[in-house]
């Protein structure tokens, strides 16, 4: 018996010398994720989210060791200062350049190990700028452009792609709908800011691991949680901000607790958003010289606007819950479950109010019904090491979607509405793991399902009778997508590393067509596509940076609202469904680029060009015949998605972060962007060149921000067909023609801390007073706006 103990005792000091371990952590005795171990430059391991580096020390002959991290000093040790679990301190750099973030596929990662261009939007930043809504917070770092048709919109638009080529995740749930349209969409609004700890902006084509529609690019939300403590602690915060240009006010209140085994956090915010002011130095093609009011048995009224400024009939108001629960099943195994709940009042169409024919304006109303989004996710992570994964999570979601439209025509009483009811459910899989020290494998599964219920009525406001009219898109249609994703990183050595995947994807959508009210030549239709596209990349770090070099491609399968949609009108025009749609793919490269001088001056660059084959794009048609059809007593010109030939984007984007002392930091970014397509015409959604700059001032007490938006001139010429009669929207050249002109606005905030707990934050925004209106945008931005907010940490 001792001699068999006595040969498992040796047995296990050989298992230990030959397999060590060793654990990183910082000054604070945190673990510190994502550090490389190097042997006399060759590459032995990474850290995982416990700090620990595991160690083949049977196969290594180096005498000397180094650990490597970007944010903190370089530490090296040699071979005989090695002993089992030892624990080595790591500190951080004053200058730290490059932020880890967490992506739902990939697992932690530091930037300067993706080749792909990713951006993050981190929780100090939110704090400063204070955003309004999350479209106002996607802005922050100015990389990604923003079009507003009504104060309660934002449109985010990605190297020249947009609504439904833009995919929205939220904690790693997928949030684009089979009803996101290539027309603006703004529920990127339905996203509180006031609980989102991160926003990752995934820059081109990431189909390989989020599947169909991630062609411009990913807009990555993770919200707040409340990590495990050792005891029971709780806290939270309360903040409270006011907005003179629209007079809006928000309040939020978040509150967590936990201990070692369990976490809560519950966070709500309320706010209310009044008609909102432009500038008064600007184009007078962009005020509201009047409006309609309706009073009941006496109808329309058209009426003179007392102030032209205000641009009446914006106003607001939005209701954000959030409630988190995690609960930690083991010391590798946790759960979690998230509610999130959000609803707005009647939202004013801000830009169809502004149509006018030669009566004056057209519409009495139009207005989106409250937007509602409903999320129950729930999640499985266990991060222990098994023969087939080191970290692997499971997600389950389910989402229901409310919008609606109602409009109706200046001077009639039939108010039409439009109602859409959308269900969403799906499930991941994702799996990392580590097949050696130089070896990491990624894959995983995914299932999405959406079914839609629409409903159209028509109300007389005068009688309260409502009679059924056609729907916007076929009721009962669905939409389902399954796919399948592999993805390969390898550690050549430090400086080189390669990586590179593959995803099946498999979309159905079918449907039936309502023709009781518009005689369609079909009554159902039935789409099925498949797609393969992937990713591959190859990093060479360099003694202050890296240069990364990337090919990948994405697709976009055709949706109900593509397909489907029965009738949607613009001024002019008519939309009729076309059943016999192809996904559009999209083909990249890219070369992106990070380099350090002197420790104080980091410049980032991204080169690229997207080839959009098969693009989805609006063409005019017949419809039984006849390529006109009177439609809302209007003579419109009918238009189909069609796929046409091809269309290329192609572009750059420059980003300066200077620290020029340690109080002084300027940071300074511009995108510049160009486009192809086959039948010679401007593509939709390519937006102006565009950038911002900063310069922070950071004090004892307090910091101080000066700011600066610009974006230039976006010529008649570079409009699409379309955009060219949307003459409503826009000033005129010299020539009398529609055009956006060059503008930029400059902003000055400071944060001041009254105590430890409580801050202070104002800012003034707009400070000449400028009245423009982005490229795209219906409404125009707000002129001088004094801001005002306190928060309170409890």
């Amino acid at each position: 018996m001792y001699m068999r103990l006595i040969i498992s005792f040796i047995f296990l000091l050989l298992i230990q010398a030959l397999f060590a371990q060793i654990k990183v952590v910082n000054s604070s005795l945190q673990p510190i994720a994502g550090v490389q171990l190097f042997g006399e430059n060759r590459y032995l391991g990474i850290s995982n989210d416990e700090g620990v580096i595991y160690i083949d020390t049977a196969s290594i002959k180096s005498n000397t060791w180094k650990l490597s991290h970007t944010n903190f000093h370089t530490k090296t040790f040699t071979r005989n200062v090695l002993k089992i679990g030892s624990t080595f301190m790591l500190s951080h750099k004053t200058n730290s350049f490059s932020p880890v973030i967490i992506t739902p596929r990939r697992g932690k990662r530091l930037t300067s190990d993706i080749a792909v261009h990713v951006d993050v939007i981190n929780p100090k930043d939110i704090g400063i700028f204070q955003p309004q809504t999350s479209a106002d917070m996607l802005t922050i770092n100015n990389k990604v452009y923003i079009q507003k048709s009504q104060q309660g919109g934002g449109s985010p638009m990605i190297r020249g792609f947009a609504t439904n080529r833009i995919l929205l995740v939220v904690d790693g749930v997928r949030m684009n709908t089979a009803i996101f349209r290539a027309g603006n969409v703004q529920n990127v609004l339905s996203i509180d800011p006031f609980s989102i700890a991160s926003s990752e902006v995934i820059f081109g084509p990431a189909s390989q691991f989020y599947g169909s529609d991630a062609i411009g690019g990913v807009l990555s939300f993770s919200t707040k949680n409340i990590d495990f403590g050792d005891s029971m602690t709780h806290g939270g915060n309360i903040t409270a901000r006011y907005g003179s240009a629209n007079n809006a006010g928000t309040w939020h209140f978040d509150y967590g607790f936990s201990n070692k085994q369990i976490s809560s956090l519950t966070s709500i915010s309320f706010s209310s958003f009044g008609d909102l002011k432009m500038g008064s130095n600007g184009p007078a093609d962009y005020l509201r010289p009047d409006y309609v009011i309706h009073r009941p048995h006496k109808g329309d009224t058209l009426v003179t606007n007392n102030d032209p400024e205000i641009q009446q009939f914006s106003a607001y108001r939005q209701l954000n819950l959030m409630q988190k629960f995690a609960y930690k099943l083991s010391k590798y195994e946790t759960l979690k479950y998230g509610l999130h709940w959000s609803s707005t009042s009647n939202n004013p169409r801000y830009d169809r109010l502004l149509l006018r024919d030669s009566n004056g304006l057209t519409n009495g109303d139009w207005y989106y019904g409250p937007q509602q989004w409903l999320m129950n996710n729930l999640s499985y992570e266990n991060i222990r090491e098994t023969k087939w994964s080191d970290g692997m999570k499971i997600i389950v979601a389910q989402q229901s979607f409310e919008e609606s439209r109602n409009d109706r025509k200046f001077g009639q009483n039939e108010l039409r509405q439009r109602t859409e009811n959308l269900l969403a459910l799906s499930a991941n899989i994702d799996v990392q793991k580590r097949l050696n020290n130089r070896l990491n494998l990624s894959y995983g599964l995914e299932y999405i399902h959406n079914g839609l219920k629409s409903s159209g009525n028509i109300l007389d406001i005068s009688t309260e009778i409502s009679t059924a009219t056609s729907t916007r898109y076929p009721d009962g249609a669905s939409w389902n997508s399954e796919g399948l994703y592999l993805n390969l990183l390898k550690k050549w050595n430090p400086r080189h590393s390669t990586e590179g995947g593959i995803r099946l994807n498999r979309v159905s959508t079918k449907g039936e067509f309502d023709t009781s009210f518009y005689q369609l030549p079909i009554n159902h239709y039935k789409n099925t596509n498949k797609a393969i596209t992937g990713s591959v990349s190859h990093i060479m770090k360099l003694h202050q940076g890296f240069i990364g070099a990337l090919l990948s491609t994405a697709f976009k399968s055709p949706n109900i609202d593509d397909i489907a949609k029965v009738f949607d009108s613009n001024p002019g025009f008519v939309t009729v469904p076309n059943p016999n749609l192809k996904p559009e793919y999209a083909y990249n490269a890219e070369i992106n680029g990070e380099y350090l001088f002197s420790n104080s001056i980091k410049l980032n660059t991204s080169l690229f060009f997207t080839y959009l084959d098969n693009a989805l794009t609006t063409a005019e048609t017949t419809l039984n015949g006849s390529d006109s059809l009177l439609y809302d007593n209007q003579l419109s010109r009918v238009q189909t998605l069609q796929n046409q030939d091809f269309a290329s984007v192609y572009g750059l984007q420059v980003s300066l972060l200077f620290e020029i002392n340690q109080t002084l930091k300027l940071e300074s970014t511009y995108t510049l962007l160009q486009s192809n397509a086959s039948d010679g015409e401007p593509i939709r959604h390519i937006t102006p060149n565009f950038g911002g700059s900063s310069l922070i001032y950071t004090m004892k007490k307090g910091q101080l921000v000066a700011y600066a938006q610009y974006n230039q001139e976006f010529s008649n010429a570079q409009f699409t067909i379309n955009e060219r009669e949307d003459k409503h929207l826009y000033t005129r050249d010299k020539q009398g023609l529609p055009y956006s002109p060059a503008w930029a606005i400059f902003n000055v905030r400071f944060v001041y801390p009254i105590t430890s707990n409580i801050a202070a934050n104002v800012a003034l925004e707009n400070v000449m007073d400028k009245r423009y209106r982005p490229y795209g945008s219906g409404i125009t931005a707000p002129g001088r706006n004094i801001i005002f907010s306190i928060q309170a940490q409890l």
